[in-house]
């Protein structure tokens, strides 16, 4: 689902976030390596977690399709605000981000 085929590109860095809202599920941001044949130097994001990967592309449908299956958990301020600071990141308008 992120677009690529097994072999065809080398990763060269991942960051991983824990967020409070997604319980179990962390934030990747994986740099694929200058030289790769699939992404020459792009990164994307994806959420990791028990059941697989959801990308991370700029559309809210993901997100929102992403709260639909695995929850979002907003309790507490701090946890509402980090989604919403998620969020805004996340998503892009027409205009981009």
């Amino acid at each position: 689902e992120l677009g690529m085929q097994p072999g065809n590109a080398a990763v060269d860095a991942v960051r991983v976030l824990k967020l409070p809202f997604y319980p179990r599920w962390i934030l990747c941001d994986l740099q694929f390596a200058a030289g790769a044949d699939a992404r020459k130097g792009e990164a994307i994001l994806c959420l990791y977690g028990p059941d697989g990967c959801t990308p991370i592309d700029g559309r809210s449908e993901r997100v929102r399709g992403h709260n639909d299956r695995h929850g979002v958990s907003l309790e507490t301020e701090e946890r509402r605000t980090a989604y919403l600071e998620f969020f805004c990141t996340a998503v892009f308008g027409e205009e981009g981000p």
